[in-house]
């Protein structure tokens, strides 16, 4: 019996939004050597593989490092040594700022210039179409070199500007722009992964980020109910989504969910994951287009029946797996939250068109607790479960795990 997962938002879903948080997502597919990732004025941290990336985060390489970032069609590429920030990325605008190192960006796809640029403190880039650069910032005392390996590239200066075809290169000043042949270097010989090509084209479009983990990784097959599916092919018996991995707390979305996996970033945060027996598949959706990133896409659902029942493991934020349920350390003693592997004994069925509706209102809701904590969270989260039945689940001020209570299942919480 097919038993389907409930595509549901792990953070608050129960906020109004002015605005919707961007849809288009980066995510750090390679850490080598000591990485750093920093949020705005916060502190750095060590970056890990599938760690988000967004608007005013900033990387930082370590001597001897590498790191690679990848945002749908575009890799970009650190080097030791090196601090890039990303000024800007949403739907509409991709900004780079190189402070010094090394950097290499490759396109693909047309699509994915579009509001691309990277600045140094000498020169500013854009790409005119799909091809190689690499950006060179203070290597050499107030110079910024910008060198064209595939492709053709715009670059502006204190002094002049000038279009870049392969093999050419930039020399750049405050009181110079010089030009010059290509020269390579050892950075230029990281292999490539990116492909040109791939089976998962097929299902998703290439602003999907991680596609190109997929075919490595599992296989598609047509699902006559849930259209093109994806099987992980590198998992043990008893596997189950979100259950390798992490939750950490990332603004604007709040908690969101960072998988160990090579593969894990796409299924994470776009689709839903369905269950075909014993075997969980991805199910990318049947439209070909830009799909919302979610930070991630959590719930519970099926019965032997046929009539499909929704749990949802996570609410308000708080970040849920199974029989377990964390609260936050922000929040009060006595928290409301939900956590099953099956739906309770007289649980509200959910109809198909319900979790639809559920599934396309993700995007607005993606930042709904990271403004709301506390009371003001834990009220929206109590209105829920008043409509539905869930259980309560008491959680300690540590923010430490907590189990239901041995008669939660049959626990209608009140208003």
């Amino acid at each position: 019996m097919k038993t389907v997962c409930a595509v549901l938002l792990s953070s608050a879903c129960t906020f109004a939004l002015a605005q919707d948080p961007p849809a288009r997502v980066g995510r750090i597919s390679t850490v080598e050597g000591q990485v750093l990732v920093r949020a705005g004025d916060g502190e750095a941290q060590n970056a890990l593989l599938n760690w988000p990336v967004t608007t005013d985060n900033r990387l930082s390489t370590m001597r001897g490092a590498l790191a690679e970032l990848r945002v749908g069609a575009a890799a970009v590429r650190l080097d030791g040594d090196s601090e890039l920030e990303v000024s800007a990325l949403d739907d509409d605008h991709f900004t780079l700022h190189l402070r010094y190192g090394t950097v290499s960006v490759r396109v693909r796809n047309p699509d994915a210039l579009r509001g691309f640029e990277l600045t140094t403190a000498q020169a500013r880039v854009t790409l005119t179409q799909p091809g190689w650069v690499r950006i060179d910032a203070g290597r050499q005392p107030g110079t910024s070199v910008v060198s064209v390996l595939e492709g053709a590239a715009d670059v502006d200066g204190a002094t002049g500007s000038v279009t870049l075809r392969a093999g050419k290169r930039a020399e750049l000043t405050d009181e110079q722009l010089r030009t010059g042949a290509l020269q390579r270097i050892a950075f230029d010989h990281w292999p490539e992964t990116l492909p040109a090509a791939a089976q998962a084209l097929r299902y998703v479009t290439d602003d999907t980020t991680g596609y190109e983990e997929l075919d490595r990784y599992g296989a598609w097959q047509d699902d006559a109910q849930y259209g093109p599916l994806w099987l992980p092919s590198t998992v043990p018996v008893g596997w189950a989504p979100y259950s390798d991995g992490r939750w950490t707390w990332i603004a604007p979305w709040g908690w969101t969910w960072v998988d160990k996996a090579p593969w894990g970033y796409a299924p994470s945060h776009y689709g839903r994951w369905v269950l075909l027996g014993h075997r969980w598949g991805w199910a990318p959706g049947r439209e070909r287009g830009r799909v919302p990133w979610a930070p991630a896409l959590v719930g519970w659902g099926g019965g032997a029946t046929g009539r499909s029942r929704a749990r949802v493991l996570a609410r308000a934020g708080f970040p849920c797996r199974r029989m377990t349920a964390t609260c936050p350390a922000t929040a009060p003693a006595q928290t409301m939250n939900a956590a099953s592997t099956a739906p309770p004994r007289g649980a509200v069925p959910w109809r198909a068109s319900a979790l639809a509706r559920s599934a396309r209102s993700t995007r607005r809701a993606a930042t709904a607790v990271s403004g709301a904590t506390g009371s003001t969270a834990l009220a929206a989260c109590r209105r829920m479960m008043a409509r539905r039945t869930w259980r309560r689940v008491p959680c300690s001020r540590t923010g430490r795990p907590c189990r239901p209570s041995r008669n939660s299942r049959r626990h209608r919480p009140s208003p």
